[in-house]
């Protein structure tokens, strides 16, 4: 739970102060707004990754596992565009607070989020050692 408030904060964050800076987006609201944002992307970040999954596995048992040929080059390469497409998504079910003009800004936008994922899980493995908690 610790981690998931972490996360938000630092998404929150970015939504303030990072995403004004990236040309293209356009961010109105106060940190409460961005928080929730925050959220929303988290949400809508995990339906898009299943829907991805369960796409993929249908593929790959439908063509008895010669789809893996194409999707894990295309996971590889692609895996940074899932953020920008879920940050998009936010995007276009609040317009008042989030506008992305582009493919390109919402691609650095997910970059961007991308990084506070990295980020907050060995911060949250380090915190666990520290303190001694199983808790993960």
């Amino acid at each position: 739970m610790f981690k998931f408030l972490l996360k938000v904060l630092l998404s929150g964050l970015a939504f303030c102060f990072i995403f004004p800076h990236i040309n293209g987006i356009e961010f109105r609201g106060g940190f409460g707004t961005a928080c929730f944002l925050a959220i929303c992307f988290s949400l809508l970040l995990k339906i898009i990754e299943l829907a991805v999954t369960l796409v993929g596995t249908i593929m790959t048992v439908a063509s008895l596992g010669l789809a893996l040929l194409v999707i894990i080059p295309l996971w590889i390469c692609c895996f940074w565009l899932l953020p920008a497409a879920a940050l998009w998504a936010v995007a276009g079910i609040f317009p008042d607070s989030l506008v992305i003009d582009g493919w390109w800004p919402a691609a650095q936008a997910g970059l961007v989020l991308l990084v506070v994922s990295l980020i907050t899980g060995p911060v949250m493995k380090t915190v666990h050692a520290i303190t001694g908690s199983k808790d993960r």
